[in-house]
This record gives C-alpha cells, sequence and structure tokens, in this order.
C-alpha cells in the first residue's frame, strides 16, 4: 500500500546530567531553545555509503516531561511510505485479506 504524507512522531530520549552516545553533555536551556525556536526540519535516512537522503519534514518540536525523564518530541511527515503486504483477492480484484510483512520508507 504505498502512501504519500505518512504522519510520523519521533520521541527521543534526552538527557541533562550524563553524556550521550557521542560523548556531549547538553544543557537543559540549549534542548529548551533549539525546540521553543525550531519547527520545520528536514527527515533524513542515511544510506550504505552515508549520504544523506531527505525524505521528509517536521511540521512540530517540543520538549516534554514525562515519567521523570525528559524528550524531544517530533511530528512530520513523510513524503513517501507504506506498507509491505502478503494479500488475497476477491472476484473483483479487490484485496479483501492481508498480513503485514513490514511498514515501509522508500530509499532512493
Amino acid at each position: 500500500m504505498r502512501c504519500e504524507n505518512v504522519e510520523v512522531k519521533f520521541k527521543i530520549h534526552v538527557n541533562f546530567d550524563k553524556p550521550d552516545l557521542n560523548g556531549y553533555r547538553y544543557s537543559k536551556d540549549a534542548i529548551v531553545n533549539v525546540c521553543d525556536n525550531t519547527e520545520v526540519v528536514p527527515i533524513i535516512i542515511y544510506n550504505s555509503d552515508g549520504e544523506p537522503q531527505v525524505v521528509g519534514e517536521t511540521n512540530k518540536i517540543e520538549l516534554i516531561k514525562e515519567d521523570d525523564a525528559y524528550y524531544i518530541v517530533s511530528e512530520g511527515i513523510l513524503w513517501h511510505g507504506g506498507t509491505s503486504e502478503i494479500v488475497k483477492k476477491n472476484s473483483q480484484e479487490v484485496i479483501s485479506s492481508m498480513t503485514f510483512e513490514n511498514l515501509g520508507i522508500p530509499f532512493e
């Protein structure tokens, strides 16, 4: 099922008291300021050669606190995406049942 403008939501855990996986520590003020002043940024995936491909964009970014943890939450769209499925068709060639194999984002 190929679709356009697939809505997505990213939830990224952030720590202010210990380094991230790159070894950097971020202040809470830095994260609050960037979330308050950013709305639209590209959503990118990288191919096996490390080259970026823009596949969509965000339309909202905020910092939330949930259960004593902080998260950067971003909503946006992927320009294309969809499902891969095994289907059964009825006599009118309409898909009458299906099983998902995966959800995907097309690459290149």
